[in-house]
């Protein structure tokens, strides 16, 4: 009868264990970023990769003599 207690108190420690990892998992994940945010951040990398392609337009342009 005792070693079918000891068995279920160390099954309990170990969920308990899990539960503490899960937690401190939940703990250092990061939280969703807000909507605007986002979107924000998704305008100025558009808005970035349309002024890298107006520069290099230009230097082909002027490279080619036209």
């Amino acid at each position: 009868m005792e070693s079918t207690n000891d068995k279920l108190d160390g099954i309990s420690r170990a969920l308990e264990r899990h539960n503490e990892i899960a937690r401190e998992m939940l703990d250092v994940m990061r939280k969703p970023e807000n909507r605007f945010i986002g979107t924000l951040k998704t305008i100025v990398l558009i808005v970035g990769a349309l002024g890298v392609f107006s520069t290099v337009e230009i230097a082909r342009r002027w490279l080619a003599g036209g």
